[in-house]
């Protein structure tokens, strides 16, 4: 029996990490205005940001505060050329200028908010099926859309590369080289303690996971013995395995008329095409070819951007067990929301209820703890 480990966004997040989309959008979105305060209007595909020559309203003090207004309410709104404040009557000027430039920008921008979460990929393939259903001029729209997305995946690798992970987390270790348990599979299956190979399917950019392969003298974590890390989707700063970023649902009928479509553009950001680019989704297929395994989710959403692999995984003849690590955080998980997207990948749904594991026998992911984790911490035991 092998073991297949999906690491997702979730698990940078579970490190203290700030790779969430919305952190990546409010950092380039404060980028743009940094620029612009200088003088320097700041225009590019997805924005044109210049000086209103009004001043910064004195409760808002500076940009930071400028955008920690208009992230409360969304980022869109910041296109308004007045705004008010909460307990203030008076309408204020707004000291910036925002044109939106892209609907792909807008609808960034739009959900960029403490209540709502950007999800890229998802926002791209919406603006590409309405293109799809376009009366208006696809070629021209596609150029602009896929030349956004392009301009976003360059953005986001820099934005990546200028974190530094700085924490490991206690339980990692043990999850990673975790034994096999009977109950894990339907019926009960006899087989050794250990996996026999393991894969680490991981769908970020970073390297956040080897870094429990290599020994720290700070930090009192065994380390664990090496496995096979899978960059399916690229990995930051190497040439040889550039970023996929897309989307990568090819059993969605509108792709299906993407394909006869005759304007050109349409498949550009569709994950299959890029993954020809290096064999990791070739040792992909071997592995689960190899033998039967068991699937670990760690920090993945199970989303529809990676329908057509998660299809192939889970529905898999090998695949004989899923077991979801959920995030919780006091009374709150999202065990039941994950097995909700898991099931958006079977056709075959008496096999799905099969193949994952129960909650009760499931285990929330360990969290890097916070200062506020601490001095909970610290006041429980005084």
């Amino acid at each position: 029996m092998n073991r297949l480990i999906l690491i997702g966004n979730g698990f940078d997040l579970a490190h203290g990490i700030q790779t969430g989309y919305n952190d990546f959008i409010k950092w380039y979105f404060k980028q743009c205005l940094v620029k612009a305060e200088t003088g320097v209007p700041s225009d590019d595909p997805l924005v044109k940001i210049v000086q209103s020559g009004y001043p910064m309203p004195g409760q808002l003090k500076n940009i930071d505060g400028y955008l920690a207004y208009f992230y409360e309410i969304g980022l869109d709104k910041s296109e308004t050329a007045s705004f008010k404040l909460k307990g203030y009557n008076n309408d204020y000027q707004n000291p910036f200028t925002v044109v939106i430039k892209t609907k792909l920008a807008d609808l960034l921008l739009q959900k960029c908010s403490y209540t709502t979460w950007v999800e890229i990929e998802n926002d791209f393939y919406d603006c590409l099926t309405e293109i799809l259903k376009s009366n208006k001029d696809k070629q021209k729209e596609l150029d602009e859309l896929n030349g956004a997305l392009e301009f976003i995946i360059a953005k986001l690798s820099d934005y990546l590369s200028s974190l530094k992970p700085e924490y490991l987390v206690d339980g990692y270790p043990e999850i990673l080289q975790m034994p096999f348990r009977k109950t894990d599979f339907v019926p009960e299956m006899d087989v050794a303690e250990r996996p026999e190979h393991t894969m680490i399917l991981n769908f970020n950019y970073t390297d956040t996971v080897e870094n429990y392969f290599r020994r720290h003298t700070l930090v009192r974590l065994p380390v664990v013995p090496p496995m096979e890390v899978n960059y399916i989707h690229g990995k930051l700063d190497d040439p040889s395995n550039p970023l996929i970023f897309g989307f990568g649902d090819e059993l969605d009928d509108n792709y299906r008329i993407m394909e006869l479509e005759r304007t050109k553009g349409f498949l550009k950001y569709i994950k299959s095409f890029w993954y020809f680019r290096t064999s990791n989704y070739h040792d992909l297929l071997r592995f689960t070819q190899s033998a039967p395994y068991q699937v670990f989710v760690l920090g993945h959403s199970c989303g529809l951007s990676d329908r057509t692999m998660l299809n192939m995984l889970f529905e898999h003849e090998n695949c004989k067990s899923i077991r979801i690590f959920y995030y919780q955080k006091g009374d709150f998980n999202n065990y039941d929301d994950l097995t909700y997207e898991i099931s958006r990948h079977f056709n075959n749904k008496v096999r799905m209820r099969q193949v994952i594991v129960s909650k009760d026998k499931s285990t929330p992911m360990p969290q890097v703890k916070t200062i506020e984790d601490v001095a909970r911490e610290a006041r429980s035991q005084s």
